[in-house]
This record gives C-alpha cells, structure tokens and sequence, in this order.
C-alpha cells in the first residue's frame, strides 16, 4: 500500500491509496482558511449602567485584542460599548456569560473578564480581553486585590482609644493564625492607629488585620463589632 499527496495552488490535498491489483483511491479534501472578523471600530468601558459614568478604556486600538483597566471601589457597575464593521456583530459577556445590555456588574479584585465576540459571516470570530480590576475596601477584603510588601492599615476611630492593651486587640496574622510583628503608630488625639509591618510582609502570602471587641475608647465604651480583614500581598 502506498500513500502520496500533492499541493496545488488551490487549497486542497490529495491522497491516493494504491493496492497491488485494485484501482487506486484517491481523497480530495479542500481547506479554506477564513479570515478573522473585521475589528472592533471603537469600544468603551463607562462607568455605571447606563454608561454615563467616566471613561475607563483609552488608547482603543481595533488589532490590539487585550486591555486591563482599574476601577473605583464605588464602581460596581460598567457598560461595555462595542462598536462593530460593517456587516459584523458582536457579543459581550463576563466570565463566560452573555451580558446583551452590555452592562456588567463588577465584584472587588480582578475576577471580572470581559470578553467581546467579533462575528462575521464566513470568518473566524474575532475576541477582544478586558481584565476590569475593581478595587477593594476593608468590609470586602483584599484578598484579590493583593498590595505591596510594606502595606500599612489606617485605622480610624469616632473617638480616641484606649492605647493600654491595644497591641492585644490589634494585630495581624498570617495564614497558620500565628501572629506577625507589626508596629502601632496613634495620632495624637488617639483616634487614628497606623499598623505597619516591622520587616515586611512575604510576597505572594495571605494575612489577616484582627480588631477585637475588647479594644475599648477612652470612655470604657467597647468597639461593636471585631473586625477580621483578609489582604494578599504582591507576587
């Protein structure tokens, strides 16, 4: 048995099957490249679901396929506007999902992936990447939001605290729930507590700032409700 195939100008292979004794089989199969789908003429990314809010993407380019972009913390909403060529449509989605108003809602950290699917007849699809990184607040967390090395909380009061046992009710820790060296810098009206690592926090680990609720103001009254703050630090 013998095989041969031949390339000719047109898109297509041809492959014969040879048998001592028998007629010779001979396969044709045709490839057609297709083209991608013409590029995006303009994208937006506003904020608020109507798209009133502020620009977030500049510097739009239709062959540049990936952008990144940081949002506020009050943006919890974004309108994704594509504009499409001429006989082309396209499709937003987040995180696999399709989104047909284009309005995304956004959670904190960088788990918001826009993606928009570029379609053509006879093309293959053309797919844009915006990563929207929506920053954190200490109620969420900066787990997914990870910050440097030698990050330090502000901490504010409504009335000053009582510095005695401060140390005590204000600490870190790390992902074993062993206690991290840090420093407490007050204000001088003791309503402001700066905690700082002393030798830095190690890249790429997870940490916890702990307030408790034995942490007490000047006047005796204790603090309402502890507070358990996750936060990554930078690769």
């Amino acid at each position: 048995m013998a095989f041969g195939c031949s390339n000719s100008l047109a898109p297509s292979w041809r492959t014969v099957v040879s048998e001592s004794g028998k007629d010779d089989l001979t396969y044709t199969i045709n490839i057609k490249r297709l083209r991608l789908a013409d590029p995006l003429t303009a994208l937006s990314v506003k904020g608020k679901a109507d798209g009133s809010g502020a620009e977030y993407l500049t510097g739009f380019a239709g062959d540049n396929l990936t952008y990144s972009m940081e949002v506020e913390n009050a943006v919890g909403t974004v309108k994704v506007t594509p504009t499409a060529a001429a006989g082309a449509t396209a499709v937003v989605k987040l995180n696999g999902a399709v989104k047909s108003s284009g309005a995304v809602d956004l959670v904190a950290g960088w788990n918001n992936k826009v993606t928009i699917e570029v379609s053509q007849p006879v093309r293959t699809n053309r797919v844009y990447t915006v990563d929207i990184g929506r920053q954190s607040d200490w109620k969420q967390g900066f787990g997914n939001w990870p910050v440097e090395t030698g990050k330090s909380w502000k901490v504010q009061f409504n009335n000053p605290a009582d510095k005695t046992n401060a140390s005590d009710n204000i600490y870190v820790t790390d992902a074993g729930g062993n206690r991290v060296q840090v420093e407490l810098n007050w204000s001088a009206d003791n309503k402001t507590v700066t905690v700082k690592p002393k030798q830095g926090y190690n890249p790429g680990a997870s940490y916890t700032l702990q307030i408790k609720t034995a942490l007490k103001s000047e006047q005796g009254t204790a603090l309402k409700a502890e507070v358990n703050m996750p936060f990554t630090i930078k690769q």
